[in-house]
């Protein structure tokens, strides 16, 4: 399980990863949405491209590039996962807003009916025969305590979208195709109760993209990183 790089930052606190009060999701509004305005996505762009340097991201998104150990081809299997907690799930926003000249209203994503913003959101790197197959795929999360008992189980909303054909490509060896992308799996809001929170310990991602289940687990310490490596 990796541990904090020293010198850092300080092990957070799961309540400010997963559900970050007001000011922490300002600041990541603010940043990024004046790297948007400081340096323009492409015109006809749909989406912002903005994106800080990593160092700055600490605490509101990670790069797993571990490998899940397992029977399946790890020699072939891309293992890299991106995650993005609800700080930049905001700041996504904000900077998607500041492209039209908006700004956002975070009392609105805090307490009105689009809390559902307040999203961490799992980008797992797959690979399918056809596209149509990696829409099969599926993930959920269990958080457990200290001693590995199992606190709470999250499904993914219902609109994650396991594999977008449009944001997937083809790539060919000779007469053998395969088609890459990353799976989306959104978990909105987890509302979870305080007394989860007192005995929160690991998260764990449990999930299958066609080779098995597979496992990646998580503890506070791990998101003052920038990247996890074996």
């Amino acid at each position: 399980m990796a541990s904090a790089q020293p010198g850092v930052a300080p092990t957070p606190l799961w309540t400010d990863l997963l559900q970050p009060p007001v000011e922490i999701q300002q600041k990541a509004c603010d940043d990024l949405a004046a790297f948007e305005k400081a340096n323009p996505s492409p015109a006809g762009q749909k989406y912002t491209s903005a994106a800080l340097p990593a160092e700055q991201t600490i605490g509101q998104q990670l790069i797993d590039n571990r490998r899940t150990p397992g029977t399946f081809d790890t020699e072939r299997v891309d293992d890299e996962i991106l995650i993005h907690l609800p700080a930049a799930s905001v700041a996504t926003t904000c900077a998607n807003a500041a492209r039209l000249g908006q700004t956002v209203n975070l009392k609105k994503y805090n307490f009105g009916p689009a809390r559902s913003e307040l999203s961490t959101i799992f980008y797992i790197l797959s690979d399918a025969a056809l596209v149509s197959d990696a829409m099969k795929y599926k993930a959920f999360l269990r958080l457990l305590d200290a001693s590995g008992q199992l606190l709470a189980v999250r499904q993914p909303a219902p609109y994650s979208r396991a594999a977008d054909p449009a944001q997937w490509q083809q790539h060919c060896d000779g007469n053998a195709c395969r088609w890459y992308g990353f799976s989306v799996f959104r978990f909105n809001d987890l509302r979870l109760t305080p007394a989860i929170y007192a005995k929160l310990h690991t998260l764990q991602l449990v999930y299958d993209r066609g080779y098995g289940t597979e496992t990646r687990t998580y503890v506070a310490a791990d998101f003052t990183r920038t990247t996890l490596k074996d």
